[in-house]
């Protein structure tokens, strides 16, 4: 049976809102997420601590990353080479963290919802409203349906 179409249905049997896409996550075999161990909590909520400071991908892993989803790299503009557990919450830069996330997704949504939530989730984790790893698992496992409940900030008319 077709994977988007099973996935479609389990929602639908257990009344979940909104079915996640096929391009809103990673293929679970190829990008499982993966932690840097070094960092936790008080480490990634320090001012002094910026994801650029440990971001380590060459050219070459994300040629290699592009090529394993079938993605040629000359496309790479309508992606962001996005760490599924993202840098700010302890993600890694292995290969197995990192995949291709469309900017604009034919069907659902892409990666600059996905940088929203995961702001959101840094922010809940730094003021102890969740656990850093709870926040690792709603990214893995639900950042959709958290950010589709995020308040929306509010327009200036």
């Amino acid at each position: 049976m077709n994977k988007l179409l099973v996935v479609l249905l389990l929602n639908l049997m257990f009344g979940v809102a909104s079915a996640a896409t096929f391009e809103e996550y990673p293929d679970s075999k190829k990008t499982p997420g993966d932690y840097n161990t070094q960092f936790n909590k008080d480490k990634l909520c320090s001012h002094e601590v910026h994801t650029g400071d440990f971001r380590d991908v060459s050219q070459s892993k994300a040629k290699a990353v592009y090529a394993s989803y079938g993605i040629n790299y000359a496309d790479h503009k309508n992606y962001e080479l996005d760490h599924f557990i993202p840098l700010s919450l302890g993600g890694s830069n292995k290969t197995t963290n990192l995949w291709p996330e469309p900017h604009h997704p034919k069907h659902g949504h892409g990666s600059l919802d996905k940088d929203k939530a995961e702001w959101n989730l840094l922010l809940r984790v730094c003021h102890n409203e969740i656990t850093l790893k709870d926040a690792q698992k709603i990214i893995t496992t639900g950042w959709v349906q958290y950010f589709e409940k995020m308040p929306k900030k509010k327009k200036h008319k």
